[in-house]
């Protein structure tokens, strides 16, 4: 009994899998040439979101003198950032550290020595005002942060873009293939295939610097500019005879 339905089942794994390969074939041979063009697409909008990463680092001759200085100034930063109620605003700690800063090796190979520590604190702001990014900039760094390790511009919701990319870019495509089927002499006949290569956002970011307090009368400027995505699809259309039905 057991072989039985062992077989049975051996026949019908056999079927499922040679008669798709079969109409697969008999497809292969109906169908006329085809054409495969890929399409790609751009579709820009403002920012609306913003996301600022705040550095402050201290050195010191022991490592508890070092983290309580930077920690002083962190609590400092986050106090000051939170007093300018920001929309929708998120504080997050993203790093804390504590390294030994060693003299230089002797000649005779001998280990290093400590000469004193350096800690370090991270914090990421997001909030959603891009005309208020110079100010909290500002007050950050009047608070005693001396790094501004990034900033980027971005959208609380790309959907949109997103959509009007990828339409683009698959009506670039038909466009694409249109142009190669008339210079060959042929029309664009059925869609084949599509697939799409994915829509990737371009945010506007600013790497890391040190920075020193600066003057209250002096603001910091932030341009909102544009955010943008990309997107790419890849089509296979048939190509028909010019004057034969689609």
């Amino acid at each position: 009994m057991l072989r039985t339905l062992i077989a049975s089942a051996a026949l019908i794994a056999t079927l499922a899998t040679t008669a798709p390969a079969s109409a697969q074939a008999d497809t292969n041979e109906r169908r006329g040439p085809v054409v495969t063009v890929r399409g790609s697409a751009t579709a820009a909008g403002e920012p609306d979101r913003v996301r600022i990463a705040f550095g402050v680092t201290h050195q010191a001759t022991n490592a508890a003198a070092a983290q309580a200085r930077t920690s002083a100034t962190a609590n400092a930063i986050i106090d000051a950032v939170k007093a300018l109620e920001l929309p929708n605003a998120v504080l997050q700690t993203q790093g804390v550290y504590v390294n030994p800063i060693y003299n230089q090796r002797n000649r005779d190979g001998s280990s290093n020595n400590v000469t004193s520590y350096r800690a370090g604190n991270t914090v990421t702001l997001r909030f959603d005002d891009v005309t208020r990014a110079g100010e909290a900039i500002d007050v950050a760094i009047r608070a005693g942060a001396n790094q501004v390790n990034s900033l980027s511009l971005e959208m609380q919701d790309d959907t949109p873009l997103r959509a009007a990319a990828i339409g683009d870019a698959a009506s670039a495509a038909r466009d694409k293939a249109t142009i190669i089927a008339g210079s060959l002499g042929m029309q664009l006949g059925s869609l084949v295939e599509i697939r799409e290569e994915g829509a990737a956002p371009s945010f506007p970011r600013f790497e890391s610097r040190d920075v020193v307090a600066s003057s209250a009368a002096i603001r910091t400027p932030v341009e909102g500019g544009e955010v943008s995505v990309r997107a790419s699809v890849v089509a296979t259309y048939e190509l028909r005879a010019d004057g034969a039905a689609k």
